[in-house]
């Protein structure tokens, strides 16, 4: 009994079973994004599981999800996930191994977390405010939206496809993001 009283303590006090918070799942993605290669499956199944995709790819579309079936908004999250993965991924690893990055402490209220950092690359006088916004799903924190100089990137998605959706409607949309995705993978 005291053996077990001893490695249940060990567990409850070891700070490497602790859950990550906000601010170490950040620098945690940002880790694992340095890392991406194109067409490097393994290490995007690594970063894919510190994104809610559930959450940007339906919030996306949320104040247009009338004019989709059911079918169609299960479509477009698959595809739009899969646009991420292959656009988002290998940008995101070219641009955090050259900025430098400070990061403030995590505004969380309730389920809800912001880390928010000032990005900066010096070769090319670039700066940038990047808020990262975390859902906890569960016992663990996903990135549900990033905040760019103070906008939105899932409400500019939703700008964005509202305007496809008014012109082309849901299967203009759809074609779209198709269309984009095969664009990337010639490219590659």
């Amino acid at each position: 009994m005291r053996i077990f009283i001893f490695f249940l303590t060990l567990l409850v006090l070891n700070p490497v079973f602790a859950i990550p918070g906000p601010a170490e799942q950040t620098q945690n993605m940002i880790k694992t994004l340095k890392q991406v290669k194109k067409n490097d499956e393994a290490t995007y199944k690594k970063v894919d599981a510190y994104i809610d995709y559930h959450t940007i790819t339906y919030e996306s579309i949320a104040p247009h999800r009338s004019k989709f079936s059911d079918q169609q908004a299960k479509e477009f999250s698959r595809l739009f996930e899969s646009l991420i993965r292959l656009v988002a991924y290998p940008q995101s690893s070219s641009f955090y191994e050259e900025a430098q990055s400070e990061f403030h402490k995590p505004i969380i209220k309730k389920n809800i977390a912001i880390v928010n950092s000032d990005a900066v690359i010096e070769k090319e006088d670039f700066e940038m405010e990047i808020g990262y916004q975390w859902k906890k799903n569960g016992d663990q924190w996903q990135l549900s939206d990033l905040i760019i100089d103070e906008d939105s990137l899932v409400k500019d998605y939703q700008n964005q496809f509202g305007r496809i959706i008014a012109k082309e409607g849901v299967e203009g949309l759809i074609k779209k993001v198709k269309d984009k995705i095969a664009e990337v993978k010639a490219e590659k």
